[in-house]
């Protein structure tokens, strides 16, 4: 379930659908312009996901960070 819930916070992120669409258009318009084997544009999604999944994570502990911000112990 964790993963299907992960999955889905990735999927409807606003800014990786974003992201995404523009990666996707580059490679259409690299694919017409300049032939792009299969294994770089795979490498290319790879590396989106990748920066995407970190991005979310580094917000995710910013917000942690900040709710327990004016806690004290």
């Amino acid at each position: 379930m964790k993963v299907i819930r992960a999955m889905k916070t990735y999927i409807t992120d606003i800014k990786n659908l974003i992201v995404h669409g523009v990666i996707g258009i580059g490679i259409l318009l690299a694919a017409y312009f300049l032939p792009v084997s299969a294994p770089i544009r795979i490498g290319i999604l790879l590396l989106v996901v990748a920066g995407n999944t970190l991005r979310m994570r580094i917000a995710k502990s910013k917000r942690v960070d900040d709710s327990t911000e004016g806690e004290t112990i």
